[in-house]
């Protein structure tokens, strides 16, 4: 009986030790999620600082893109880009980090929303091209997005994107029935669009097409005036001011915009530039002035980038600018 009750002693012994490890193991386990947990919590905790606090120096960076193009332009008559609010990209030093900002002449590319311009409900209206349609194909046709295809087969398709109606324009339109069909169906937008992004998904826009246009076109919400400002095209993009223009060659417009002074042109010394043929697109404005303008933010704070652009109007009757609306960045 000795024998046997050490036995079972040993045993207990054996039983209990083997509990004190498992306990140890779990309160070491449990130890090392909480310090985990607390890490993870912290960290987040952190970003979350980090990132309301760059969205604040964001938007104190919109008030003052407002408060410098006020003040550019409430004694101006004329937009140009020797102008204050048109300086290059500038940056600040802020506490953790840097803040850049620049601003941008909506005026200064081509409106995609501009295709409508002029647009009506008549049958007729509805088949033949919009002044939008001929000056956006004419750009297209300067920069040779593609020497093989005809550009109306790319122009078509955002009108149809736009317009209201479920009436292909012309042979090359496409509608519902066109976008219905492919492997991932979706509609037409039938309103005008926000962001140059959504060209992406109109019939005929690819990468490599997109990768072309995009330094000229823009999008300003609710607008389809088509006009554009010729003191702020970059000179280095003549093919915005030939688009304008029949019979304005690409060697034309490229020296009128070298000869444009640092105060811009007024409209008496730029029309006499202008070769005897060439001819404005019909329903088309060439303007010196401007109401719409993009305005770039980026604040890097720590481990966080924030960006945001910001569309803003000038109302000259005022004088004042309004905010119109906050997209991302590359919109």
């Amino acid at each position: 009986m000795s024998w046997l009750s050490a036995r079972n002693k040993q045993r207990q012994q054996g039983v209990a030790l083997i509990l004190v490890l498992v306990i140890l193991a779990l309160v070491t386990l449990i130890a090392t999620q909480l310090v985990t947990m607390r890490n993870l919590y912290s960290h987040r905790t952190y970003n979350i600082i980090l990132s309301e606090s760059a969205w604040g120096y964001v938007v104190g960076a919109e008030q003052l893109a407002k408060i410098a193009l006020h003040q550019s332009l409430k004694n101006e008559d004329l937009v140009h880009a020797d102008q204050p609010w048109a300086t290059q990209t500038v940056e600040f030093s802020i506490d953790g980090g840097t803040l850049k900002a620049s601003l941008s002449d909506l005026r200064s590319c081509f409106n995609i929303n501009s295709i409508l311009d002029g647009a009506n409900d008549s049958e007729d209206m509805k088949q033949s091209a919009l002044p939008g349609q001929k000056v956006f194909q004419r750009l297209l046709e300067l920069l040779v997005v593609d020497q093989n295809v005809d550009m109306s087969a790319l122009t078509s398709p955002v009108r149809d994107w736009l317009d209201a109606d479920v009436v292909p324009n012309g042979f090359e339109g496409r509608e519902d029935e066109e976008y219905t069909g492919y492997i991932q169906p979706y509609r037409t937008a039938n309103q005008l669009i926000n962001s140059v992004s959504e060209l992406r998904v109109v019939s005929g826009f690819s990468d490599e097409v997109m990768t072309v246009i995009l330094p000229y076109i823009c999008a300003i919400p609710g607008d389809t005036q088509l006009v554009i400002n010729v003191n702020t095209i970059a000179k280095d993009q003549p093919e915005l001011l030939a688009s304008f223009y029949e019979n304005l060659s690409l060697d034309d417009a490229a020296q009128i915009l070298s000869s444009r002074s640092q105060e811009g042109f007024s409209e008496a010394e730029f029309n006499p530039l202008l070769p005897a043929d060439a001819k404005l697109v019909e329903g088309a404005s060439i303007v010196f002035s401007s109401e719409y303008f993009a305005a770039y933010l980026q604040v890097e704070l720590g481990t966080t980038k924030t960006k945001l652009k910001s569309l803003l109007f000038y109302d000259r009757a005022k004088p004042a600018v309004q905010l119109i609306a906050r997209m991302g960045h590359n919109d």
